[in-house]
């Protein structure tokens, strides 16, 4: 329900500034972290020169999760659209799961004594702080990097299943957890 408030609300937003888009720019980009599903694609419209809406679809690290991930954001870039370097706030709207390397050890005569894997679960609002640098001979192409703050985490029906949860405190509170991300990106002017 709330992520059908949430896609209207963004509809709503682009619909308000279209007649201000200086260059309707659609890119997709390719990439690790949480704007890309955690490691999968991003696709972005520009509503002006300053906003764009985001959407990222993709799998877990490492070992892909059995579930989709997804990441709907709005961000804000700041300075002019000709910069080659740009600085960008926003805000994500995540749902996803990692599963990360199973760890085995085992002893002189080959038994296991010890298996951990690392799963992690998360649903919520995150802060988006990244910059983009512009390239190529068209200036179409982007690498771009940058780090997420979980705001809000959202209680699921089955978080008990994930055990400890690394973004909640011992009294529900969200401890800072940064999280990086790295991806190309190629624009569609």
């Amino acid at each position: 329900m709330k992520i059908k408030k949430l896609c209207l609300f963004l509809l709503i937003i682009s619909n308000v500034f279209p007649s201000l888009t200086y260059a309707n720019d659609y890119s997709i980009g390719i990439g690790i972290g949480r704007p890309f599903g955690v490691g999968g694609v991003n696709g972005t419209y520009s509503i002006n020169d300053d906003f764009n809406l985001a959407l990222g679809l993709g799998g877990g690290k490492f070992i892909f999760s059995d579930k989709l991930n997804y990441s709907l954001g709005l961000n804000y870039f700041l300075g002019n659209k000709g910069d080659i370097w740009r600085k960008r706030i926003g805000l994500n709207y995540n749902e996803y799961q990692e599963n990360g390397i199973q760890v085995k050890d085992y002893n002189a005569q080959g038994e296991l004594t010890n298996s951990t894997a690392s799963q992690s679960r998360f649903k919520g609002i995150e802060f988006d702080f990244g910059i983009t640098r512009i390239f190529g001979l068209k200036r179409n192409q982007s690498w771009e990097f940058g780090t997420t703050i979980p705001l809000i985490k959202e209680e699921t029906e089955d978080d008990e299943l994930w055990g400890e949860d690394t973004y909640t405190s011992e009294d529900d509170g969200i401890q800072i957890h940064l999280e990086f991300y790295l991806g190309y990106r190629r624009h569609f002017y």
